[in-house]
């Protein structure tokens, strides 16, 4: 194989070479910048179109848009603009190339409305499921709503396509609770409960109830939490977009690690609800991810997607916790993520996530 650097804004990635390029077999499409180990393919059924390359997994490029590298590059190295934003801001690229952590020892549990089983980027990362019992013979694991599959491709799309996720070799388990962005109580401790029985080491939950007490819920986050189970809950949003203080379950548990969202200014999003709670913000705003369909999208602002971000990275921290056996519990994770921050510019009460801070104080 040999590398190539895609040339124009966006490029089809087809299911097998085509004698004109109307015909619908479109898996996906690659933005400008991305680099591919390919290898160039021969038999082609119209060799008028030019040259066609194959990455070996099913997925064919046509040579118009590809120029051919030097044998150096690195796969998927990509110029600093041409990662998201968000990627660059919090330093995510820096954990990636110099700790040389990707998230490969981490199974994170995303407990939400399932994913897109026709995505490839998420599913390559899949290793395991979970399809709450209430929806057995009513529907599948496939997501029909679209927000399980954004979250999971924050967290741990394989970046092969489109740079999406802030762990990409993470080990995703898919638990479907809802076929909405919402959910039952006995749905969800069940979800937690399964996770736990499949040994995750986080649980990532962008979902929000109302003020009220769920017993099920709270006890089954506090059992995850005892086997050293990192379970992460997004504060929860103010549809006015106007600050104002709230807060939802199950981030206002105490053993939950509760996530509020941030713009690129480092201030708290205006949807976010306003909590003590909050233990940390992450970017929510202007963030790309998958949803029903194979082409990045941009999710509306929120905690839901602040809390995949913060998923994504504490991926990365107990990953790497584990390659260089560092001991670590729930509670040093969390302490790491509140005492390595970046401060808010609008409120001294809150704080932004850190990956560089905090990796750079990660001590045996």
């Amino acid at each position: 194989m040999e590398r190539y650097k895609v040339i124009v804004p966006r490029l089809n990635v087809r299911k097998a070479p085509v004698d004109n390029f109307k015909v619908k077999n479109i898996i996906t499409t690659v933005n400008e910048g991305l680099i591919l180990d390919l290898v160039e393919v021969f038999d082609v059924p119209n060799p008028s179109l030019g040259k066609w390359y194959t990455d070996g997994k099913g997925q064919f490029y046509s040579g118009l848009g590809l120029t051919l590298l030097g044998k150096d590059i690195k796969l998927n190295e990509l110029l600093p603009q041409e990662y998201p934003w968000w990627i660059k801001q919090l330093g995510i690229d820096h954990i990636w190339n110099n700790y040389k952590e990707k998230g490969n020892l981490a199974k994170v549990a995303v407990i939400d409305t399932g994913y897109n089983i026709n995505n490839p980027e998420i599913n390559n990362g899949v290793v395991g499921t979970y399809l709450h019992p209430s929806f057995l013979g009513k529907t599948t694991i496939n997501d029909n709503d679209g927000h399980g599959t954004y979250c999971a491709s924050v967290i741990g799309a394989r970046n092969k396509i489109n740079i999406i996720s802030c762990a990409p070799e993470s080990q995703l388990y898919i638990s479907k609770m809802s076929n909405k962005n919402a959910f039952k109580e006995n749905n969800l401790s069940d979800s937690i409960e399964d996770a736990i029985r499949n040994k995750v080491d986080i649980i990532s939950i962008s979902n929000t109830g109302d003020a009220f007490e769920f017993d099920k819920v709270e006890t089954a986050i506090n059992t995850a939490v005892k086997e050293n189970i990192l379970v992460i809950a997004a504060i929860g949003n103010n549809e006015s977009e106007t600050h104002k203080n709230g807060g939802g379950y199950p981030a206002l548990y105490n053993s939950c690690l509760a996530v509020g969202s941030s713009d690129k200014n480092n201030k708290i999003s205006l949807v976010t609800l306003i909590n003590s709670k909050t233990e940390i913000n992450a970017p929510g705003e202007d963030i790309y991810g998958y949803i029903l369909n194979n082409n990045p999208e941009k999710y509306p602002t929120s905690t839901s997607v602040a809390t995949a971000i913060v998923s994504g990275i504490c991926a990365l921290i107990i990953s790497y916790h584990k390659k260089n056996g560092i001991t670590y519990t729930v509670s040093s994770i969390k302490k790491l993520i509140s005492d390595f921050y970046e401060p808010t510019i609008d409120n001294p009460q809150q704080k932004i996530i850190s990956p560089t801070k905090i990796f750079n104080n990660i001590t045996n």
